[in-house]
């Protein structure tokens, strides 16, 4: 197995050779150096009702679709970085700040691979820190609008 943080705890490592390209991209979201976008989910349903009668029918009336959920979770440092600027710590929190929905009110950009949603940016959190190398994990969370 790969040690991405080698001997020096507390450094990070960039590569010099260039990956994949991001398939997850937050609108307004930028310089995220910082910042590892590692998962995200994303949750759509239907607006339905089901009602049973005493016959044993079953009506289901289908009232278009509800609101999603896209939950994007991943890695940051918290530190700042000699060479980079900024830690990803407060660049995320500032985004939470400037972007919540009920701050803002404004709908934030997603996308995951080609496909593009908008959302509101309902909540954050932050947990599982790592002193001895200088990382945290986050969750951002949206509510998104129905797919067209």
């Amino acid at each position: 197995m790969a040690s991405i943080f080698g001997d020096n705890e507390g450094k990070v490592v960039a590569l010099a050779t260039t990956g994949m390209p991001a398939l997850v991209s937050i609108g307004g979201l930028t310089g995220t150096s910082q910042i590892l976008v590692m998962s995200m989910g994303f949750g759509q349903e239907a607006n339905v009702q089901f009602m049973h009668t005493l016959k044993n029918a079953i009506y289901i009336y289908a009232f278009g679709e509800r609101m999603g959920t896209v939950k994007v979770s991943g890695m940051l440092i918290f530190r700042v970085c000699e060479e980079a600027g900024s830690a990803g710590l407060p660049k995320l929190i500032d985004y939470y700040r400037s972007n919540s929905v009920s701050l803002n009110g404004e709908p934030v950009s997603l996308s995951l691979s080609t496909k593009v949603f908008k959302g509101f940016l309902t909540g954050i959190q932050l947990g599982s820190f790592d002193p001895r190398v200088g990382t945290a994990q986050f969750t951002l969370n949206f509510a998104s609008l129905p797919v067209e």
